[in-house]
């Protein structure tokens, strides 16, 4: 069996994974978001850098990232009251970065499997996948299965309605094949520059997205 599409928590004990789990739910029934946001630390520092979250608050988002989160955890979120209540035009996710000892097939069927759950319960809403980034300082294993996870991707979802994965790694990338601190400051997060350059084709879609569904 696959653990990665098999919805898990992050582990029985772990109590302030449960509580911020409890007040995202919380916030969900109060909040109207017109995007949601949710996956990993990725999604989860979006809120820190000013020049991209200025920018994102005027389309309503609620931000539902929780740093560390696998493919199973985030599944499980969303299955127990994560995103209940809302009705989002839009739902961006990035997530399977932390699914440390599983395959790109793996990974990239959890990451499928979340995708199937969005559009079950949000038929009429857009589903972004933000392919996974580049990890470390110099090309790397992990660096490769992401790329690697983020080509099936976009094999499995090509033509998929209201469904469209968008890499942007290659915006961090320096033509040496290397990436700057300044851009991922531990070569996992990025900084508000890394956000700047990574995420601003996403921003641009759900621009486009919530303009044109308004």
């Amino acid at each position: 069996m696959n653990e990665c599409i098999v919805p898990a928590p992050r582990s029985s004990n772990d109590d302030r994974w449960i509580n911020q789990h409890s007040r995202q739910v919380h916030e969900c029934k109060e909040a109207e978001p017109e995007v949601l946001l949710i996956g990993d630390s990725i999604i989860q520092k979006l809120i820190y850098c000013d020049d991209i979250w200025s920018k994102i608050s005027s389309l309503h988002p609620l931000n539902l990232g929780v740093g560390g989160d696998r493919t199973q955890n985030v599944l499980w979120r969303i299955q127990n009251g994560a995103m209940d209540e809302t009705h989002p035009r839009a739902v961006l996710l990035h997530v399977g970065t932390n699914n440390n000892g599983n395959n790109p097939q793996q990974i990239s069927e959890g990451i499928l499997k979340i995708v199937d759950e969005l559009q079950r319960i949000f038929p009429s809403a857009h589903i972004i996948v933000w392919g996974l980034l580049p990890r470390g300082e110099f090309p790397n294993k992990v660096w490769q299965r992401n790329d690697e996870v983020n080509e099936i991707l976009q094999k499995n979802l090509e033509g998929r309605p209201l469904v469209e994965i968008i890499c942007t790694g290659d915006r961090i990338i320096q033509p040496d094949n290397q990436i700057s601190d300044k851009d991922l400051y531990d070569f996992l997060h990025l900084t508000s520059q890394g956000y700047v350059k990574a995420f601003s084709p996403v921003l641009e879609k759900l621009e486009t997205i919530l303009n044109s569904t308004a």
